[in-house]
């Protein structure tokens, strides 16, 4: 049976609220670590990542809403005017359900955390860690991997791909949306700016490699072989992805090897111009790659609401 393209689109932007939602959390606990750098600019930081999670939350919230009720539709067969009646023995009798309740209580306690405490505490930041986590186990226990069990291997590998995807991608779009203007508005930043711009170069390469490996990983679980990588959907629509990975992995590598070292040299001769022409690098090269990154969640939604080769029938 296909998978109708409203129910693909409401996978993408789950997944791409997720880790959005990884990233914004990720980029809070590892750039603005230290109470002994430039509060004034942490702080302009912090407002912008503060902005954006309130944001990311409201969307990961309709997102989560609009899965439940796909997935009612695709469980029960109702058409869509009548699923509402249908949602409630979903979450009662399913194991989708239940694991959806999970992930709502999850949601609702990152709104409360982050209303009541915030950011400003740092235990603050890693309950929000642990609760995004949540979220995104809930997905992967109801995907394809979950067909082995909630909490078999191939569950925690999509989960932690899940994860990383939200390091990398995730981290390079809390980067341009929230740290470059700050960066430019302040050529004078000097040694925040070059500790902020090696911890977002950090993150990212980590998020990559855990990406690659776990990718590969999860990859090899689903397609069982060489030849479906050509000769099915499913395995296509794998190789575009791989394609948009290795571009977007040349561009992060333009990034921490050119671009990265451009900008710690200009911060320490103390030029605003060459603070400027080297960010300008280091931004368009990070615009570059999140847009290459959307593509890619584009990709991961069809091979989510896809059949893996190792599914069909033999």
């Amino acid at each position: 049976m296909s998978i109708p393209a409203w129910h693909e689109a409401i996978t993408g932007f789950d997944v791409l609220a997720i880790a959005l939602t990884v990233g914004a959390v990720a980029a809070r606990l590892a750039w603005l670590p230290s109470a002994n750098e430039d509060r004034r600019l942490q702080s302009l930081v912090l407002r912008r990542l503060n902005v954006l999670f309130a944001a990311v939350l409201g969307f990961l919230a309709l997102t989560s809403v609009a899965v439940l009720f796909a997935r009612s539709v695709a469980i029960s067969g109702a058409p869509f005017p009548r699923v509402a009646g249908v949602v409630p023995l979903v979450l009662q009798e399913t194991d989708f359900g239940k694991l959806w309740l999970a992930r709502a209580a999850a949601v609702l306690l990152l709104w409360f955390l982050w209303t009541w405490v915030g950011a400003r505490k740092r235990w603050a930041g890693w309950v929000l860690a642990i609760l995004v986590g949540v979220v995104a186990f809930s997905r992967s226990a109801t995907g394809h991997a979950g067909d082995h069990g909630d909490f078999a291997w191939p569950v925690w590998i999509d989960w932690l791909h899940l994860l990383s995807a939200g390091l990398w991608g995730g981290a390079i779009v809390m980067f341009v949306l929230a740290v470059r203007p700050v960066l430019r508005q302040h050529p004078q930043s000097g040694d925040w700016a070059a500790a902020v711009v090696k911890r977002y170069s950090m993150l990212a390469a980590v998020g990559l490699i855990l990406a690659a490996v776990t990718g590969i990983c999860s990859a090899w679980q689903r397609v069982g072989g060489w030849m479906p990588l050509w000769t099915t959907r499913y395995g296509m629509v794998l190789d575009a992805k791989l394609l948009l990975v290795i571009a977007m992995a040349t561009l992060g590598a333009t990034n921490r090897f050119r671009h990265v070292p451009a900008v710690l040299a200009a911060v320490r001769t103390r030029d605003p111009r060459a603070w400027l022409r080297a960010l300008r690098g280091l931004s368009l090269t990070s615009i570059a790659e999140a847009m290459l990154w959307l593509a890619i969640i584009g990709a991961v939604a069809l091979l989510v609401s896809g059949v893996p080769p190792t599914s069909l029938p033999q």
